[in-house]
């Protein structure tokens, strides 16, 4: 092997090495920015053309939406999810996204928002997608009580898996909740829990939902006693 070809090989390996570290460090002062809930400072960085650039435009347009979420500034949150909404990403980027913000926008009771976002999920064509999100739709606003049986049938089916399978548990949650069935609301907001990654929406409203019920169980037994 010549030295020119080590040296070619070096430079190769070097550069691909030294472009995964600055990447790292972009990624990571995003973070930092984050933790120390310098908000600001985390729009700022991810607009910078660099990290644009290093990170991509759909990771970094995250971040600056986060940004606004944590900064409860619902004006910004809701113009630049309508700008990523219509933004062109990887198909699986836009997807994730869809996913992700629908339900913040319908747990925020943002009707508005959670609509356009619905619209969207059923251009993709993937019923089972649109189908779960819809039923989350019905339930969480329309406060339907009669779709625990279908539910049950696709979650025996095993034909949702992680965040989906999780959503559906806790709308049968939601469902038994509404009738007044505290027990079995309970069991699925419990159940529901294993499903999702920790920091998932439904994690702590399940949360929230089982410390009332613990709260309203332990005040029946007292009065009962």
């Amino acid at each position: 092997m010549s030295w020119i070809t080590v040296a070619i090989l070096v430079l190769f390996f070097g550069g691909g090495i030294g472009y995964f570290i600055v990447k790292r460090l972009s990624l990571n002062g995003l973070n930092a920015a984050l933790r120390n809930k310098d908000y600001q400072s985390v729009i700022r960085q991810a607009e910078g053309s660099m990290n644009r650039k290093l990170l991509g435009e759909y990771v970094c347009d995250l971040y600056k939406l986060r940004a606004y979420v944590l900064l409860k500034d619902n004006d910004h949150v809701r113009e630049h999810a309508k700008m990523m909404l219509y933004h062109t990403y990887s198909t699986e980027q836009h997807k994730a996204f869809l996913e992700l913000y629908f339900h913040i926008f319908l747990n925020r009771n943002d009707l508005e928002m959670a609509d356009l976002f619905l619209e969207e999920i059923k251009k993709l064509d993937d019923y089972l997608f649109t189908a779960y999100n819809e039923a989350a739709y019905e339930v969480l606003v329309n406060k339907r009580t009669d779709m625990i049986e279908d539910m049950e049938r696709h979650i025996e089916a095993k034909v949702y898996h992680g965040f989906p399978l999780g959503t559906l548990v806790y709308l049968i949650a939601m469902q038994y909740l509404y009738m007044e069935d505290y027990k079995n609301a309970k069991l699925y907001f419990e159940e529901c829990i294993d499903c999702f990654h920790p920091n998932a929406i439904y994690v702590g409203l399940a949360k929230t939902q089982i410390k009332k019920l613990n709260e309203q169980i332990a005040e029946a037994s007292t009065a009962s006693a």
